[in-house]
Parts: C-alpha cells; sequence; structure tokens
C-alpha cells in the first residue's frame, strides 16, 4: 500500500483545520519512521499518540495542536 503523511493545523478559523502532504510516498521509506523524524525536526511535542502508531497530536513551535498522520495515498 502506498502511504504519506499528512499534517493537519487547527487554525481556529470558521474551516477549522489546514491539512497537507509533509511527506510523499517514496518506495522503502518506513512510513512511522518518518513521521517521527518530521516530528523532531520541526520541534513538535508529542501530546497523544495513537495506539497503532499511525497517527500523533503534537504541540508545535507556536504552541498550537497538529496532528500527523500516516494515511494512505491515493
Amino acid at each position: 500500500m502506498k502511504e504519506h503523511i499528512t499534517l493537519t493545523v487547527w487554525t481556529g478559523a470558521a474551516y477549522g483545520a489546514v491539512k497537507r502532504i509533509v511527506v510523499p510516498y517514496e518506495y522503502g521509506l518506513i512510513m512511522s519512521e518518518m513521521m517521527s523524524q518530521y516530528a523532531d525536526e520541526n520541534g513538535f511535542v508529542l501530546a497523544l499518540l495513537g495506539e497503532n502508531n499511525t497517527a500523533g497530536i503534537f504541540w508545535n513551535r507556536e504552541g498550537q495542536l497538529v496532528r500527523l498522520a500516516i494515511e494512505e495515498a491515493i
């Protein structure tokens, strides 16, 4: 299955959130390791990790809650 990592940032605005792909699919990448690496490189602090380690809620440097998730690439 092809997967990528998405970042969702809650804006507090009427639209609620902005979601974008931050690590695109690439053959051979281990996405759970890439998600941890992306979080570390961007100074995210883990608040909650999903039970299957495919999603997590983090605090970013601006104090916003963000979500990183491994999702199926379409």
